[in-house]
């Protein structure tokens, strides 16, 4: 932490050359910014691929539905108003009428239906489906487009110009909390088949590239910055900036240096970097994220002991998260008991796994495992959870696993090699965030068999049971009380079983150069989508 402060330091000493100056040009106003830094960003990413990146996809696209400001509800976007059946099989959502297209063209329902038909075709190629099963996976007729049975998604049907109807397979309440990340593409406009849908260049080509967000792409160079345009049609008015400049960074560190430098106006930015900003110039945004971070285990790729609940129970017993969370993460962290990080749903019968080698060492001598035999844990993440102050809450987890003979080693990928490597057999643990909004959390791709994230992948047969009856009874509460009592089971659950392995939910932060007005920005698990008013940005020198 030291080093980095000091370099920090430096570069406001030290003249540096520069990518661009931040300001009002003559009659131009260009912002550089940083949206990408942090575990909310997934540079040089499109929609539905990643569950993060949704800060900069809503600048581009709009959603149905989308986060309030906070991540602490979802609200209706383009969606005007909407109505189910009595069994909440039936839904039907009535748009805005007054939502264009970059080019011009009006945005209609035969684009949802259209939106919805491409996103689920047996010939979509995605890394990770997890959004899409998500966002369309309880839609009647959904498995058999998806396994090319059928030539359409036949519960999402056009009723008139401006209206749609969703047909569930089964009862849900709360269907909207997972449409926040289904953006509406323009059917008139794609001009590429679904199956390059990720090596096609239309997402960041200005003469192709056509959205019903605040903004349009005008130039981009990979891994570099993608510069963006004014939509002169978006429903909530023309931004008031000629131009957003969104640059990519390595690491947080890098970001931080460039917005100490004045190349950029705003980046993501760890609690130990906030001392070192000038108070004067810049302005802290920060809030509760709601994403838990963990060790997700690949029992498939793991010895056999981590299927002993016991050897699990030993790894949370050694670790004093509390005190890691209070000195190395500077008491910006909260000590998890599960994945679900609302206290209000909490029950009264959870192990907090208060810090006590002598207890992991008797749990794992009672199990039968000498450490030595568990090999060295291969842990893996991704630049979201690689500045320095998490690095160090990694090298502290490891010193206590060490202190009962465990011993990790943890690599630090890319992130196109962590999207790689995670979804494959190329790890022992993942370390990890996932977004845990209380009104959406992705409650079939995390808990049952069905989902992306357990099954075959990394073998969670081996380690968890009863979930998929609960998590069903969720998603079929007809109340948000009895929705949040389940939620509360499923921690329960958790806690017990321990499937993966808890450790903190914290505070984010973001700072900005204050010469930038009407600016808004929440550290929103994935980036959101929330609604920050781009269109209303400016700088004022």
């Amino acid at each position: 932490m030291m080093k980095r402060l000091i370099a920090i330091f430096l570069v406001l000493a030290v003249a540096i050359p520069t990518f661009s100056v931040t300001s009002a040009q003559g009659d131009e106003q260009v912002l550089y910014i940083g949206l990408d830094v942090g575990p909310g960003g997934y540079n040089n990413s499109m929609p539905y691929n990643y569950g993060a990146g949704h800060t900069m996809h809503s600048k581009m696209y709009t959603p149905l539905f989308i986060w309030n400001a906070d991540s602490t509800d979802i609200v209706p976007f383009i969606v005007e108003s909407y109505e189910s059946n009595d069994d909440f099989t039936v839904w039907t959502f009535k748009l805005r009428e007054d939502v264009y297209f970059s080019d011009g063209e009006q945005l209609t329902a035969s684009d949802v239906k259209f939106t919805a038909d491409f996103m689920t075709s047996s010939d979509i190629n995605l890394e990770n489906f997890n959004h899409i099963n998500e966002a369309f996976g309880q839609i009647e007729g959904f498995e058999a487009h998806r396994n090319g049975e059928a030539e359409e998604l036949s519960g999402v049907q056009v009723v008139d110009d401006f209206t749609f109807q969703y047909t569930l397979s089964s009862s849900n309440p709360r269907i909207y909390g997972r449409m926040y990340g289904t953006y509406i593409f323009p059917q008139h406009a794609i001009d590429f088949a679904p199956a390059d849908y990720q090596t096609t260049d239309w997402w960041y080509n200005a003469d192709k590239q056509v959205g019903s967000g605040p903004w349009v792409v005008a130039d981009y160079k990979r891994d570099e910055y993608i510069e963006l345009a004014p939509n002169e049609y978006y429903f909530q008015g023309k931004p008031k900036l000629d131009r957003l400049v969104n640059r990519y960074f390595p690491d947080e560190t890098a970001a931080v240096l460039a917005l100490a430098a004045g190349e950029i106006d705003f980046s993501y930015v760890s609690p130990d970097v906030l001392p070192t900003l000038d108070p004067d110039t810049f302005e802290i945004y920060g809030g509760n994220s709601y994403v838990s971070i963990f060790f997700h285990i690949n029992y498939n790729n793991s010895p056999e002991e981590w299927q002993d609940l016991r050897v699990r129970q030993a790894f949370m017993y050694a670790i004093d998260r509390q005190a890691i969370a209070d000195v190395v993460l500077e008491g910006t962290h909260m000590v998890l008991p599960c994945l679900v990080p609302i206290e209000s749903v909490y029950t009264d019968n959870l192990n907090d796994y208060a810090y006590d080698p002598d207890k992991a060492k008797a749990l794992l001598a009672e199990a039968g495992v000498d450490p030595a035999d568990l090999g060295t844990i291969d842990w893996v993440t991704h630049p979201g959870y690689a500045n320095p102050l998490m690095k160090d809450a990694v090298q502290a987890s490891q010193a206590y696993l060490a202190d009962i003979g465990i011993q990790a080693e943890m690599r630090y990928l890319d992130l196109p090699t962590w999207r790689t490597t995670y979804l494959a057999e190329g790890y022992q643990m993942g370390f990890r965030g996932q977004a845990y909004a209380i009104f959406s959390p992705p409650l079939a791709a995390l808990y049952t068999n069905a989902g992306a994230q357990g099954g075959d992948i990394n073998g969670w047969d081996y380690a968890a049971t009863g979930f998929e009856d609960v998590v069903n009874q969720a998603l079929t509460a007809p109340t948000f009380e009895e929705y949040t009592a389940k939620l509360g089971e499923l921690c329960q659950m958790e806690n017990d079983q321990l499937p993966w392995l808890p450790m903190w939910v914290g505070e984010r932060y973001g700072a900005l150069n204050q010469r930038v007005k009407d600016f808004y920005w929440y550290p929103a698990g994935g980036g959101g989508p929330y609604d920050d008013h781009s269109e209303l940005w400016y700088i004022e020198d």
